[in-house]
């Protein structure tokens, strides 16, 4: 899979304006917007594992390795590539590192 990293500080204006069908899709699948919640206040870059970590916690789930497993591979493959096309983050697939972007959280959340 190839590097998915918009320009999150440029890329605000464009995605603040998200349609209502984009915000739909951003919120409509539980584990994305645990995600979302999970990322909304954060600046900083955050892994992979670490985010998978806290939305499995956050939907109150087992701490079942194979569910996280699972999670996290829907995370990395489903997830956060539509939340970066969306504008919502940027992912780095090949470094697995999120980095969410607040005034577009701000707007969605």
């Amino acid at each position: 899979m190839t590097e998915t990293t918009p320009d999150i500080h440029g890329a605000s204006e464009r995605t603040a304006h998200l349609t209502a069908a984009q915000r739909y899709r951003a919120l409509a699948d539980h584990q994305r917007l645990a995600a979302l919640r999970t990322l909304d206040g954060r600046e900083s870059q955050l892994p992979l594992d670490r985010l998978a970590s806290a939305v499995a916690a956050r939907l109150d789930t087992e701490t079942d390795p194979e569910f996280h497993d699972r999670l996290r591979c829907q995370l990395h493959h489903v997830h956060l590539p539509l939340l970066a096309d969306l504008g919502v983050l940027a992912y780095d697939s090949e470094t697995n590192q999120v980095e969410p972007n607040p005034a577009v959280l701000a707007c969605l959340l």
